[in-house]
């Protein structure tokens, strides 16, 4: 009997070793779950992520994107407290017209109670690309173009008019 309990009592204290048996739970929250972004040909823009880390012990917390040229994440890592939050920057460049969807792949790697765990995630990311717009200076230059054109044409016009009615054209 008292054998039994020296046996039971090694291992109980073998399987608390690390900790006393406290159990370190892992878990993440992203938030958004997808993001939609419209970029101008050859610009560039940005939005926020967040992530949450649900345990209750520290994780580092590990991003990156399906297309590096289209699709920038930073900072590429982060140290998550338990129950704390993390934001990432992520950023579209539109560097030709058209539609594509990517995605940002994320993991985090626990290591509470001697157990190593890792989660992932991944966020849907769509890119809209668009023509640039045209600028206010080159509509203002095209109207003032266009306007200088109709009024070059209507002064030829009454030029030729009042030479007819004088009598000063022949043909």
């Amino acid at each position: 009997m008292r054998l039994s309990f020296i046996i039971y009592f090694f291992l109980i204290m073998a399987t608390m070793a690390d900790g006393w048996g406290i159990a370190s739970a892992s878990g993440i929250g992203v938030a958004p779950s997808s993001l939609d972004f419209t970029v101008a040909e050859g610009a560039r823009a940005s939005r926020n992520i967040f992530v949450y880390n649900t345990g209750t012990g520290k994780a580092a917390f590990s991003v990156a994107s399906s297309n590096a040229e289209k699709l920038s994440v930073k900072p590429e890592e982060a140290s998550i407290p338990g129950g704390g939050m993390a934001a990432f920057v992520v950023t579209a460049s539109g560097a030709h017209t058209g539609e594509s969807t990517e995605a940002i792949f994320g993991w985090i790697d626990s290591n509470g109670s001697g157990v190593s765990l890792s989660l992932g995630t991944t966020v849907s990311v769509k890119i809209s690309v668009v023509k640039a717009a045209a600028s206010s200076a080159n509509a203002f230059v095209g109207i003032s173009l266009s306007g200088g054109i109709v009024l070059l044409g209507l002064s030829a016009y009454r030029l030729a008019r009042r030479k007819l009615f004088a009598g000063n054209v022949r043909f």
